[in-house]
């Protein structure tokens, strides 16, 4: 065979690999997203950026291979060989990934869940502390023995006055 034929057949399944290699590529940041759920603009994002990461290879495949020359028959390649790897070889990971991965993928929705829930307790009781600390000081200027007069109690809400009663309640204790 003629060296030129010899260097097309290279670059088709050079180009039909990196097909397949992309497809795997997308395969984990599929298990990302499995691992971590993701909103759907966050997941049109992320295949936005990846399949714009994912030509900076293809483009150097192409100028090593053929001189920066895109050919119809090599994109074709290119596309066939991530056919061929979601077809084939795809499933069986992705299953093996479920089996493999479904324990941890508890474990960090676990962890996270924990680390979620304590840092909105954490603002919560910090909200409280910033709330009590401006009740007590508007109740300081209002109060002569620890009663409102009439015309601030009623326009305080009933919710309020309930907490005030209960601080007042635990100060006593």
């Amino acid at each position: 065979m003629s060296e030129i034929i010899i260097g097309q057949v290279r670059f088709l399944l050079m180009t039909s690999l990196l097909g397949m290699a992309l497809m795997g590529a997308y395969d984990v940041c599929r298990f990302l997203r499995w691992m971590i759920p993701h909103h759907g603009i966050v997941v049109a994002l992320e295949d936005v950026l990846f399949w714009v990461a994912a030509s900076v290879p293809a483009y150097g495949m192409f100028f090593i291979y053929n001189n920066g020359e895109i050919r119809w028959y090599g994109a074709l390649a290119v596309f066939l060989g991530g056919a061929l790897y979601e077809w084939g070889i795809s499933k069986p990971v992705r299953q093996l990934g479920d089996r493999y991965l479904s324990r941890p993928k508890r474990k960090v929705a676990g962890f996270l869940g924990r680390g979620i829930r304590k840092c909105t307790e954490g603002m919560k009781r910090g909200v409280k502390k910033i709330y009590s600390a401006g009740m007590e000081k508007r109740e300081g200027q209002g109060q002569e023995d620890g009663k409102l007069d009439e015309k601030s109690e009623k326009s305080v809400g009933k919710d309020v006055r309930k907490r005030r009663k209960k601080m007042q309640d635990k100060r006593k204790i």
